[in-house]
């Protein structure tokens, strides 16, 4: 929930190793979720953070044409890029704007929500350098832990659902020389636990 969003924002503010440190945040932008987006949005508003840059990420078909919800055209995800300078780490370097192929959807063994690989991977080399820790909270398909690692990166990745962590756990596996310990899964957290563990 937006209320819940908006403790997470002020807590990651403090974990921005530098003023120019990036913090990523993508949401749908269509009109009907827009009312939503905006209250997400405004978790930020308590944070010392600045936008630094906006972008969007167009989903494609695989003939390159843009995804459709029924009869409409998908709107693009936008993404917001925060900083406690305003400023972008790597600015000759950033790519804002993504016109990528969607993922496979869950029926075709993919995951809800899954991002490209290559969205990814340009984000994390944008924002990041080699050795850097990459966080995401809401890890779900493991992408970014696999684009991180494949590009040097630490990553610390987080999800509650069981399907999310066995999927990481497939991504561990590929990356052989890396050493991970975890929690133990446990889905019955509350919400005031998982930030008490998060914290």
């Amino acid at each position: 929930m937006p209320e819940e969003f908006e403790k997470m924002t002020l807590e990651l503010q403090k974990m921005l190793r530098t003023e120019d440190s990036q913090l990523y945040f993508m949401i749908a932008g269509g009109k009907s979720s827009k009312k939503d987006a905006l209250n997400y949005l405004s978790a930020f508003a308590p944070t010392n953070l600045k936008v630094a840059a906006k972008g969007s990420y167009t989903k494609l078909t695989s003939k390159g044409t843009v995804c459709n919800m029924g009869k409409y055209l998908m709107p693009p995800e936008e993404i917001y890029v925060y900083s406690h300078s305003g400023k972008l780490l790597k600015p000759d370097e950033t790519i804002l704007d993504f016109e990528l192929q969607r993922p496979p959807l869950p029926k075709q063994g993919g995951y809800p929500t899954q991002k490209p690989f290559k969205l990814l991977e340009q984000i994390i080399k944008q924002s990041t350098n080699v050795g850097d820790f990459v966080l995401d909270l809401f890890g779900g398909s493991g992408v970014t832990l696999d684009a991180a690692l494949s590009l040097k990166r630490k990553c610390h990745i987080f999800d509650i659902a069981n399907e999310a962590i066995n999927r990481m756990k497939n991504i561990l596996k590929t990356h052989e020389t890396l050493i991970c310990s975890s929690l133990p899964v446990n889905n019955s957290y509350s919400s005031y636990k998982q930030l008490q563990l998060f914290s």
